[in-house]
């Protein structure tokens, strides 16, 4: 993989870290990406033909989400957690193999605001690098970094905010040549905030408060 291409790729692994806040912080995470792109080079070109993958990645086949009606759970606090969970869950199936999809139907259903257009711009650029966002093996069955325990910790109206723990051994792969580009075991600890909108919980701001390498406990949280 050329010098300019894997510059681009690791401001993708920086960017997909923070690609789901919004406001002040969001605009600021744009700019800095578009700024480095600027500086790198633009390493992809988008074409109309699906880019060149080895056959492990162009052939596997992206897991379905079933998402439960409303009506399905016990009591708006459960519903709350569970559509949070889909959320982690869809921004991997998203970025992962066969190939990155801006127009994964789950998207729309789970995110919105700044959420889901800077996700949707970051799965663009994820196909146009020629890249996919991989997680370990013992993480298949979800496709998605281990929930470790989603709390709700506010409740305003139509707006919830979840706390969250996520243990996240995802990797960044290069679809033709099957190269590993990033690989590291990481700890995030999340503030997210859900609104009530056309019917359902969505995800409209996710901020992350603590970054640690490895596996972690998160002992900032409160």
């Amino acid at each position: 993989m050329g010098v300019i291409k894997r510059l681009a790729v690791l401001v993708v692994i920086g960017f997909i870290a923070a690609s789901c806040t919004s406001g002040s912080s969001a605009q600021d995470t744009v700019a800095a990406a578009e700024t480095t792109e600027e500086v790198v080079e633009e390493s992809t070109t988008t074409t109309d033909d699906e880019p060149d993958a080895i056959p492990e990645i162009a052939d596997a086949i992206r897991p379905t989400l079933e998402i439960p009606d409303s009506d399905s759970y016990n009591n708006p606090v459960a519903e709350v957690i569970a559509r949070y969970t889909l959320y982690q869950q869809t921004r991997y199936i998203a970025a992962g193999p066969p190939i990155a999809d801006p127009e994964h139907e789950p998207i729309d259903d789970l995110m919105t605001g700044d959420v889901e257009e800077l996700f949707r711009d970051l799965m663009t650029k994820l196909r146009n690098d020629n890249v996919v966002l991989v997680v370990e093996e013992e993480d298949s069955v979800t496709y998605s970094p281990e929930v470790l325990s989603p709390v709700v910790k506010k409740v305003e109206g139509a707006t919830v905010i979840v706390e969250d723990c996520i243990v996240d051994n995802s990797y960044i792969q290069d679809r033709a040549s099957g190269e590993v580009i990033e690989a590291r075991l990481r700890t995030r600890q999340l503030t997210v905030e859900l609104i009530f909108e056309d019917g359902q919980w969505r995800v409209r701001n996710s901020n992350i408060n603590h970054k640690y390498e490895g596996e972690s406990s998160c002992p900032e949280r409160t």
